[in-house]
């Protein structure tokens, strides 16, 4: 999108790109609202308030600088967002995995040492 000027002779082409930005950010929802439930089994109600504070919080933010910043500059406060989530996410994925590994190296060397 930062390489691209929209003419008049490509509507089309605009329309599907906000489709295919609607299809991802329907599938990314899907899969935030997934990870926090298997995330947070014993307290969902804080995890999905605190997701959605923050998700308001980000509307709010974009929609008070929408009037300020030209389009190139959103793109790229759009995809440090991005690179900042991906980051998080593989943080969690890492955390998450540490811990299953360590409760199961403890199951295993409990039923062992009996």
């Amino acid at each position: 999108m930062l390489l691209w000027t929209p003419s008049a002779d490509e509507k089309i082409l605009f329309f599907v790109m906000a489709a295919l930005w609607g299809m991802g950010d329907a599938v990314i929802q899907t899969q935030i609202n997934a990870l926090y439930g298997s995330l947070f089994t014993a307290k969902p109600e804080p995890a999905f308030a605190n997701y959605r504070l923050w998700e308001s919080l980000g509307f709010a933010v974009t929609y008070a600088y929408n009037d300020e910043l030209c389009t190139d500059v959103k793109l790229y406060v759009c995809m440090c967002v991005l690179g900042v989530g991906m980051l998080g996410y593989t943080a969690v994925e890492v955390m998450s995995w540490r811990s299953t590994r360590d409760k199961l190296d403890i199951t295993v060397v409990s039923k062992t040492s009996k």
